[in-house]
């Protein structure tokens, strides 16, 4: 009969078996460290996470106490080129000839079936147009009840215009357009009166660009949180990207203010 041989003093003794080695910090199972600029990056991130946590906080504290006042420091206008033919050629024609520019067209049309030429509608517009005159920053008013001119009258005579002149650079017309639009766009002593021109049509498009954009938020925005929720299956994680777009956007006013 064979016989068994007795068991090993590790089995007797009833030691565990031999556990695997944990692998050091920075090295993968069963290889060389992870090499990479990604791989660099997370190592540096997890070794300094309490470091990277209050440097983060503090980025975004410094970027909001910027993101405040960074729309007081930007300025409008730009779409001219000082250098080009056409800016050069009004230069010109205001220094030679005073020559002025159209900032507001003001359409005038008498209320009722009434023409241009009526006595009540010429005195109302140019009353309309001394009022305007008397506004700050408005260098120049020329109507059709001031020159007579033909070209300022539509064929049929049931209305005339103002033409608008505001003193000062691209930010300030604007700013100095804007009251004078408010006070006298509508009816006025019998005069139906209507903006037009480079001011009023800038005016006009910036509140439509903001609107447009609220309603396209508040549209996008709840949808996309949904989608976030339904890919990474949690309300926690769907919230990261999110997180990391706001620190972008406030990023971006910091270094907006900083220029």
């Amino acid at each position: 009969m064979p016989t068994v041989p007795p068991p090993s003093r590790a089995a007797t003794s009833g030691s565990r078996p031999a556990q695997p080695e944990t692998p050091r910090r920075g090295t993968t199972v069963g290889g060389p460290p992870a090499r990479g600029a990604f791989a660099v990056l997370g190592r540096f991130v997890f070794r300094r996470r309490w470091l990277v946590l209050v440097t983060t906080l503090l980025f975004i504290a410094a970027s909001l106490y910027a993101g405040l006042s960074v729309f007081d420091r930007l300025k409008s206008g730009g779409f001219e080129d000082p250098s080009s033919e056409s800016v050069r050629a009004a230069e010109v024609l205001a220094e030679r000839f005073g020559a002025g520019g159209a900032d507001l067209v003001v359409l005038v049309d008498p209320v009722g079936d009434v023409d241009v030429d009526d006595v009540a509608a010429t005195e109302a517009a140019v009353s309309l147009g001394e009022r305007i005159a008397a506004e700050p920053g408005v260098a120049e008013v020329t109507s059709y009840w001031s020159t007579g001119s033909p070209g300022l009258a539509s064929t049929d005579g049931t209305s005339g215009l103002l033409i608008v002149e505001v003193a000062g650079d691209e930010e300030e017309v604007e700013a100095l357009a804007e009251p004078v639009i408010t006070a006298y766009e509508g009816e006025n002593d019998g005069l139906e009166v209507s903006f037009g021109g480079p001011l009023a049509t800038g005016q006009a498009f910036g509140e439509t660009i903001g609107e447009d954009l609220a309603r396209a938020e508040s549209i996008a925005i709840p949808i996309s949180l949904v989608l976030l929720v339904l890919v990474f299956g949690s309300v926690v994680a769907a919230f990261l990207p999110v997180l990391i777009a706001g620190v972008a956007i406030v990023g971006t006013f910091l270094a907006l203010y900083l220029i």
